[in-house]
């Protein structure tokens, strides 16, 4: 069975609530503030990835752009319900006479998510999580049914203080034309000063995220700064006339990046970042998930900014 989402830190991203612009260090699952009955999160943003040549000949360059919608449902003082509706745009343009990016394998990739979770706060330490999600991802012509996947996860998060947690459990998810994956997840947050935190967290990098860890450092109420790196992996169904009719693209790699985030109230935050996705490798597949091309691409800077906004 191949894994294309495994990492070792693997976030759930139905977790209440969730955001890559976001700096409240509290888990999600045991809100200790007396949180609204129901509260609504917003988070748009987009990412560009600079041309970078590919192993066998041509390059590629990536612009996309997502946003987030969060519902959040309070139903009593120990269960929380939430829904996280999601969408990504991704343009890739490949340039070349030869190899991969001479292929010209596809373009334009749309990428929709949803996530239905409920958490149950046992006590004041322990919170368990639970729930299914739907996703397609595609060229804008691909047949929707064979660009569906379907998943759900499970798990429990034990908190020590505000800043102090760990969370862990379990994904399972089909995958295009490949095998049934299933994979952990592990969330966490450990302080290593007063303004210092090792914090597992990812940007959503346009249509694409992944897990991955961070070091935070706050030097006031209102600003972060952080450094980290991520797993990315994107797969997604093609349309019926390119290269490989039908077929499937995979891209995948490991962004290594810098952040800064202004929060000004607690209802709006901005988020800028930079970096370098390394080892890249982008994959394409027939019909049936059969191999036709895997090549590896070069680092590739990319830069971005978020806004999230809170009612």
């Amino acid at each position: 069975m191949k894994l294309t989402a495994l990492a070792t830190l693997t976030l759930f991203t139905a977790s209440v609530p969730h955001s890559l612009a976001r700096d409240d260090t509290t888990p999600a699952t045991t809100p200790d503030d007396a949180p609204p009955r129901l509260s609504a999160e917003v988070t748009f943003g987009g990412v560009h990835r600079f041309r970078a040549d590919i192993d066998d000949g041509g390059r590629v360059a990536v612009s996309s752009a997502a946003a987030d919608l969060k519902l959040n449902y309070r139903a009593t003082d120990r269960v929380f319900l939430a829904a996280g509706l999601r969408y990504g745009f991704s343009e890739y343009d490949f340039s070349g006479s030869t190899g991969f990016g001479g292929l010209d394998p596809w373009d334009q990739i749309h990428t929709a998510r949803l996530n239905l979770t409920a958490v149950y706060r046992a006590d004041e330490h322990w919170s368990y999580f639970a729930g299914p999600s739907a996703a397609f991802s595609g060229e804008s012509d691909a047949d929707f049914e064979d660009g569906l996947t379907f998943g759900g996860a499970a798990g429990a998060t034990y908190t020590w203080d505000e800043r102090t947690f760990l969370g862990f459990g379990l994904i399972v998810t089909s995958q295009i034309e490949e095998d049934l994956a299933v994979f952990p997840i592990v969330r966490f947050s450990l302080p290593l000063s007063e303004s210092v935190t090792l914090r597992s967290a990812a940007l959503e990098l346009g249509a694409a995220g992944g897990a991955g860890a961070e070091i935070a450092w706050k030097p006031d109420d209102q600003w972060t700064l952080a450094a980290g790196a991520q797993w990315l992996t994107s797969r997604f169904r093609l349309d019926p006339t390119g290269p490989q009719p039908d077929g499937v693209g995979e891209d995948r790699g490991i962004p290594v990046f810098l952040r800064a985030s202004w929060t000004p109230s607690r209802r709006a935050s901005v988020t800028l970042f930079g970096g370098v996705l390394v080892g890249g490798t982008l994959r394409l597949d027939d019909s049936d998930g059969n191999e036709f091309a895997v090549q590896d691409v070069d680092p590739a800077p990319f830069i971005g900014a978020a806004v999230d906004l809170r009612y």
